[in-house]
């Protein structure tokens, strides 16, 4: 079984006051629909789990009429790990020694085909699969008073995006972590936090993750 678990639990506070980000429509479907449609339609993916705040479970319902693969929505919890951890439990009973976990911010809806498919094959090879692009600007170091104290070489620095993918080990990894007191601010840090290798594929410039409304003109 391949399983992609879209996380949106955010409450998007610095996208806008009245709408959630991942509620904002973009044409006529949600930024949250066009997330989850990429995977629906995906031949790969058998099972979507969509992880949402408790006050939208009810829309958790409507879009599990609207696609078929979405088979489980949970709540998600206080921050982004526990949020994780709630939508690996649906899973954890899988018996299939192959399967396999895409992990997916529910707010970047331009995903394509050809890196989840990536994503999936490199697990065959891989325990840990996250994409990466090159980091083409100038790196700073700065002071808490925003003065300019380095500069770093950006070679050895990549910016990484979703979907991350595992294999069924990072649910004992997540049981393990989930209640320390570490800011995980992706999931693959998880892995590296327990010293297991996480390797990087190329991701795409146009997966962004959208956070205000000034990455929509980026579209």
């Amino acid at each position: 079984m391949n399983y992609a678990i879209i996380v949106a639990g955010g409450s998007g506070k610095r996208f806008s006051k009245e709408v959630k980000k991942q509620f904002f429509k973009i044409d006529t479907e949600t930024i949250l629909e066009k997330t989850i449609s990429q995977f629906n339609n995906h031949k790969l993916i058998n099972s979507i789990i969509l992880v949402l705040p408790e006050d939208d479970l009810k829309i958790g319902k409507y879009l599990k009429y609207k696609f078929n693969k979405l088979k489980k929505v949970v709540q998600g919890g206080e921050e982004r790990k526990h949020s994780v951890f709630n939508g690996l439990l649906t899973i954890e009973n899988d018996t299939d020694i192959n399967s396999k976990i895409l992990i997916h911010d529910g707010v970047r809806p331009f995903v394509t085909e050809n890196l989840i498919t990536n994503i999936i094959g490199s697990l065959e090879e891989f325990n840990c699969v996250i994409p990466g692009i090159k980091i083409e600007d100038t790196l700073k170091i700065v002071d808490s008073k925003n003065y300019v104290v380095g500069t770093v070489s950006r070679e050895i620095y990549m910016a990484v995006q979703t979907p991350q993918g595992f294999k069924k080990d990072l649910i004992d990894l997540y049981k393990k972590a989930v209640n320390l007191d570490i800011n995980f601010t992706d999931d693959s840090q998880i892995y590296e936090y327990y010293r297991k290798k996480v390797k990087i594929i190329p991701g795409e410039k146009g997966n962004i993750k959208i956070t205000t409304k000034e990455d929509l003109i980026k579209i």
